[in-house]
């Protein structure tokens, strides 16, 4: 267990380690965010949950990223943010004790330390800090000259009694060569931010049953990450596949060769209709598509990020190249939509 716990907070690397992976936090805060911001955009046609089963396995696994992704949207959040803050907590101790510590114990610093023999006994520190805080339970007692305490004094942690009050915890300093109470060290708000988000990122506050819980969402997390890797790779491993196939758009390759051949045989007067590429627009794309859609007898094919009134242009031009079956009207509804 103590392996997996230095593994996951500091990678066998010390402070280095920590702070590396409080980097890795933030990026993996910025990317839930920019999910956040996408979900929309990508789903505002779709039911929610919806799984596109007839398209293609990318298009099935971008529906099942996104939907896992915003189900457990807040919970990584909160896990992510609070991941950040715990491997923040070295250098926040240490600010604070060259800060807040530094100034408690200012009047002692030019005072030499206690011999052995001059320090008061540390069960009537025990007791000093019990009387002190009678709502409270000593946790831990660190003596004179400890790496983390004062060379002048009992330090003794105690914390609270009810669930949220038993992660926050406050020292107490007892003088240790009187044993008379020094002073309660209040936490400050960013050490206190760091106590409580200790449980919500660890999931240790509800037993056995919220640890399992965790653990689920933990696995679905994963998913969700490796499925994000696998649509990034996917996207990028073909590009010049991407650009002839288009795999995510729902034409198939039997249906773009036939669109091909119907462009090639039934429209002749395609040529009169392309415009230099720089100059082309809207109405010139919808007007060539709804004519090779009425040569070959079908439907125009839209693609499926088209808009409403995009798809409601495209048949309406369709039945007017229907009716006409001419080309020279076709023409002549070119030239009145011609902006230029």
């Amino acid at each position: 267990m103590t392996i997996m716990v230095r593994l996951h907070t500091e990678l066998f690397a010390g402070l280095p380690g920590e702070l590396f992976l409080a980097v890795m936090g933030l990026l993996f805060v910025a990317a839930i965010v920019s999910g956040l911001v996408l979900y929309g955009p990508f789903t505002r046609r779709l039911d929610f949950g919806e799984i596109r089963a007839g398209r293609s396995r990318r298009t099935r696994w971008l529906d099942r990223h996104n939907l896992l992704g915003i189900v457990t949207l807040a919970w990584a959040l909160v896990v992510g943010v609070t991941g950040t803050m715990n491997e923040l907590s070295a250098p926040l101790f240490a600010f604070w004790q060259r800060t807040d510590v530094a100034a408690m114990l200012a009047p002692w610093q030019d005072k030499a330390p206690p011999r052995p023999d001059q320090l008061s006994s540390p069960q009537a520190a025990l007791e000093t800090a019990q009387r002190a805080v009678p709502d409270m339970i000593v946790t831990s007692i660190l003596y004179p000259g400890g790496r983390l305490g004062s060379p002048h004094h009992y330090v003794m942690f105690t914390k609270g009694k009810t669930p949220l009050t038993s992660r926050l915890f406050t020292p107490v300093l007892i003088d240790a060569r009187t044993g008379r109470l020094t002073a309660l060290v209040p936490m400050p708000w960013y050490l206190r931010a760091l106590e409580i988000s200790r449980p919500l990122h660890f999931g240790d506050y509800g037993g056995l049953p919220l640890k399992i819980i965790w653990a689920l969402l933990d696995l679905v997390t994963i998913i969700v990450l490796a499925s994000g890797l696998y649509l990034w790779l996917s996207k990028h491993r073909l590009p010049a596949a991407k650009s002839q196939t288009r795999p995510s758009s729902g034409i198939g390759s039997a249906r773009i060769l036939e669109a091909a051949e119907c462009d090639r045989l039934a429209d002749p007067v395609r040529p009169a209709l392309r415009p230099d590429r720089r100059r082309r627009n809207l109405v010139v794309v919808l007007l060539g598509r709804a004519r090779r859609a009425a040569a070959c007898g079908r439907a125009p094919l839209a693609a499926p990020t088209a808009s409403r009134t995009k798809n409601a242009l495209i048949t309406l031009i369709s039945h007017t190249v229907a009716k006409a079956q001419s080309p020279s009207l076709l023409q002549a509804c070119f030239s009145q939509h011609r902006p230029w």
